[in-house]
């Protein structure tokens, strides 16, 4: 076992992209002189635990929106999109302008990344009214239920559509017949079904396992937001050691398992903290930035807009890594390459994700307008129903051969490169549209289900109503 772990470790190594080493130091720079400037001019004044600070009690200071976010969003989904497009095509996205290479394949080869930078930004989106309300005096609470209804009203209407329309019209879909199908459509239901998968639930579409990790993290949120509000730094280092701890016994004593284990919310909890912690940094920051003087913020904003830049390079050059990794012969057949080299570098990428947010709270609003401008904020709109078909229509698509490749030339129509461009291009334009009409079905859906239960209700009062009068006449 040790020497496969040396070859890991010098895989590791010797596919280490070299502009890798200069942009991390780049990024460790830029983040250092941020807080210097930050330390020196008194930023970190506004907040003690256990006490409320008052940086703005009328919360003027925190934007009640940040566009940006729609940026990493998009760019997270259409990673996610194009690398099971790739899968279906074996289109190489490389592009040429005149003597001019363009070569974006790590992002298809490496685009399930994505998902986790979603995960990032899951925690960072949901922690970020409690952050704001760290260092405005304004407590902020919701209950439970209420936090429940609202993500439910997100994701329950296009999941379940989604599940409907492929049991009714899909015949591939498999997932058994009699109490094998109610038991696996139940925890379909039930948000459980990566974690019956080794027990033989079969996916409805595969790329559901997400949305279980999604929603079982959701369960959790409101202890974890509990705990982060009054101890950030240890709650963030004891998840980080929990999910670490998962992941370091999977990969030595459960390596087999590891496709199944390692993307389980124990392996993935990590990366949904983080984004929490990077959403109560990024508002520490606003609030102790606040009071510079103009020439001390523009210093800042500037510093903060590079390191935006910087990390989203290192992070692409990460996936470039993968890349080389995935095809680097290590000797360890246990497990393919992307799963070893995700399950490493996962707390490493998470943290990189967060900083990057937290840099882009402080943008400068240029900047913010080209990167979330209106198709990039179309993306993240439809990102949800896009998430959940583009798959399954580029297969479709693939084995129904809709695109016609040349049969009497290749014997696969994935071996011909010009059927490939046309089953890349056009399954990416079939699922955009597919998931934007979806889109507007869930928009009009969680708009009319409030009212649909206020009925119901109004309904169930009446019924009630009826019953004790009639109970009333007839004890008369």
């Amino acid at each position: 076992m040790r020497e496969y772990w040396d070859s890991i470790y010098k895989g590791l190594l010797d596919t280490k992209p070299e502009e890798f080493g200069f942009l991390l130091t780049l990024c460790i720079a830029l983040v250092s002189l941020a807080m210097a400037i930050v330390f020196f001019n008194k930023g970190l004044r506004f907040y003690k635990f256990g006490k409320e600070s008052l940086a703005d009690p009328n919360n003027e200071i925190f934007s009640k929106r940040y566009d940006f976010l729609d940026f990493i969003r998009a760019i997270a989904i259409i990673m996610v999109m194009v690398f099971h497009i790739w899968q279906q095509s074996w289109m190489w996205p490389t592009f040429y302008i005149g003597d001019i290479t363009i070569n974006l394949n790590h992002f298809a080869v490496a685009g399930f990344m994505g998902v986790e930078a979603l995960f990032v930004l899951s925690g960072f989106c949901l922690f970020l009214p409690y952050a704001k309300s760290c260092f405005t005096g304004k407590d902020y609470k919701v209950s439970p239920w209420t936090f429940y209804k609202k993500r439910l009203l997100r994701i329950v209407p296009s999941y379940f559509l989604s599940i409907a329309l492929l049991l009714l019209f899909d015949k591939t879909v498999n997932i058994g017949v009699g109490p094998e199908f109610w038991r696996n459509l139940i925890n379909h239901l039930l948000f459980i079904e990566n974690l019956t998968i080794q027990k033989g639930c079969t996916y409805i579409n595969f790329v559901y396992w997400s949305l279980a990790v999604e929603m079982q993290f959701y369960i959790l949120f409101p202890f974890i937001a509990w705990l982060m509000k009054r101890q950030p730094h240890l709650t963030t280092l004891g998840f980080l050691l929990v999910s670490n701890v998962y992941r370091a016994n999977i990969l030595l004593n459960k390596v087999d398992q590891l496709s199944v284990l390692f993307n389980m919310l124990p392996g993935m909890l990590d990366l949904f903290v983080l984004g929490m912690y990077g959403s109560w940094w990024a508002m520490r920051l606003k609030a102790g930035t606040y009071s510079f003087k103009p020439g001390t913020k523009l210093a800042f904003k500037t510093i903060m807009s590079l390191g935006f830049i910087a990390f989203s390079a290192v992070l692409s050059s990460i996936l470039y890594w993968l890349m080389q990794f995935n095809y680097y012969n290590t000797g360890f057949t246990a497990v393919g390459g992307n799963q070893l080299f995700q399950t490493l570098v996962r707390p490493f990428w998470g943290i990189l994700v967060m900083l990057q947010m937290i840099c882009g709270v402080f943008l400068f609003k240029w900047i913010e307008k080209i990167i979330a401008c209106k198709p990039v904020k179309f993306m993240a709109r439809i990102s949800l129903n896009l998430y959940l078909w583009h798959q399954w229509i580029s297969v479709k698509l693939r084995v129904n051969n809709v695109f016609h490749y040349d049969i009497l030339n290749y014997e696969v129509n994935q071996f011909d490169p010009e059927w490939g461009k046309k089953a890349f291009w056009g399954s990416i334009v079939v699922a955009i549209i597919v998931a934007y009409l979806f889109t507007l079905v869930d928009e009009w859906l969680v708009e009319k289900i409030p009212q649909l239960g206020k009925l119901i209700g109004k309904g169930a009062s009446i019924v009630k109503q009826k019953l004790i009068l009639n109970k009333k006449e007839e004890a008369q």
